[in-house]
């Protein structure tokens, strides 16, 4: 009986995978297993290819194509030979979906899907627990002709609340204004109808940014998944170029006599390398700790700072005002 199950899912799989290649952008309102996560599934439009997530301790059927308990449906990932031909496809990450308390899909056949009356951004996905609620992501809208999230435009009727029309911006206006874990990036386009550009994260391979009306917001992919720019999208850590990056040292540092126990932040103590310039020592609560200058610069006394030019050494070194007995150690240490 099994083997009959597992020989079916794979006809299945073999003859969606042929209908998908045919249409040539993933079929069009087809569904079928995410390549690695069995919680996930995705969902081919004619323009867009979306992966939902099922919610928490349910998996996604092959069978019947909708979220169902892992009691009831014994997970079979895809074989990797699959990952190529999604390579080819620009996905979006939508949120994982949440089952709702609900009547409605008793009256419905299984794998029914309509739009929240309430919320044209968001529709109901009929399962053997009730209808779960998933959310499109980015500012794609359910489409109920095709019923697959789809961009705006495309939409050509909804019951429930549209986001309003962006106001065409003067330029620099609203740049600055952005959401939590959002900062204004001028690689962000502001004002578009579609934010669909992604950015690396740098120093972190889990993390990518989402351009949003000139802001570059932070986004997580999910544990165990890096961040690839050449899929623009999160996959297993051996399909993604990301590498782990190498935290720097950090800097020399040696108790001083010259360098106070408490520090000015708006006067630090500065003094010079004995033997070289193409660097000097930053003092940190009584130790000196060596800072290098950028390649090809050279430590200026006279302004504290490392400067394109020849090594200046003959003024004094910046310092923080201390006591009496303190400049006596200071002067004997230079002298």
């Amino acid at each position: 009986m099994v083997i009959k199950w597992v020989l079916g899912v794979l006809a299945f799989t073999v003859g969606l995978q042929h209908g998908v290649e045919s249409a040539g952008i993933c079929g069009t309102a087809a569904i079928r297993p995410h390549w690695s996560d069995c919680r996930k599934f995705i969902e081919c439009g004619e323009e867009t290819n979306v992966v939902f997530q099922c919610p928490e301790r349910s998996f996604f059927n092959p069978v019947t194509l909708v979220c169902d308990y892992a009691m009831y449906h014994e997970c079979h990932e895809e074989d990797s030979a699959d990952i190529g031909f999604y390579a080819t496809r620009n996905f979006m990450e939508a949120m994982p979906g949440l089952l709702i308390s609900d009547d409605t899909c008793n009256q419905l056949p299984l794998g029914a899907k309509f739009v929240n009356p309430e919320d044209c951004s968001q529709f109901y996905h009929c399962s053997p627990s009730g209808p779960v609620l998933f959310q499109c992501p980015g500012n794609l809208l359910f489409d109920s002709r095709t019923n697959v999230c789809n961009w705006p435009q495309k939409v050509e009727d909804c019951s429930g609340i549209t986001p309003g029309p962006t106001p065409n911006p003067t330029p620099g206006e609203g740049i600055g204004e952005c959401a939590p874990n959002c900062i204004p990036d001028g690689r962000c386009p502001n004002g578009c109808l579609l934010d669909f550009i992604f950015l690396p994260y740098p120093g972190s391979c889990s993390l990518y940014l989402a351009c949003e009306d000139g802001c570059a917001c932070i986004r997580q992919c999910e544990k165990g998944l890096y961040w690839s720019d050449r899929l623009q999208r999160c996959v297993p850590r051996y399909e993604s170029e990301c590498e782990d990056p190498i935290p720097l040292p950090c800097p020399e540092c040696e108790e001083n006599p010259a360098c106070p126990d408490v520090d000015d932040p708006d006067l630090p103590t500065i003094l010079p390398l004995p033997d070289r310039c193409d660097g000097y020592l930053k003092c940190r609560e009584g130790y000196a700790c060596l800072v290098e200058c950028p390649y090809g610069l050279n430590f200026n006394q006279e302004t504290g700072q490392c400067e394109d030019g020849p090594c200046v050494t003959t003024p004094p070194i910046i310092t923080t005002p201390r006591s009496q007995s303190s400049e006596g150690i200071l002067e004997n240490a230079l002298g």
